[in-house]
């Protein structure tokens, strides 16, 4: 958990555009997520393996799309869990307030 303490003349104000700013890069980073998790199941449709398959056992030799399939794959997977740790930790944020 991350606690973010707020000391401001307007601290409710403050607190408000700060929780108003995690939440829309929350929605940002679920709308991101949901594209890269279509554009992952689409792979692993087009090619009748799991993407933990794909990471352990696939060269880019083996797709169709060769060296640019593979990089888009592999991307899509890395970029995946960075948005879904960063998902976690905005999830986790609580802001308190302390007096000015």
């Amino acid at each position: 958990m991350t606690r973010l303490k707020v000391e401001a003349k307007d601290n409710k104000e403050v607190s408000h555009l700060i929780q108003s700013a995690i939440q829309a890069e929350i929605k940002r980073i679920e709308i991101g997520l949901n594209s890269t998790k279509k554009i992952i199941s689409e792979l692993e449709k087009k090619y009748g393996v799991s993407s933990e398959k794909f990471v352990k056992d696939f060269a880019a030799e083996d797709l169709k799309g060769k060296d640019e399939e593979y990089a888009k794959w592999a991307g899509e997977l890395k970029l995946k869990k960075r948005m879904e740790a960063d998902l976690k930790k905005l999830k986790e944020v609580e802001i308190e307030n302390v007096a000015a």
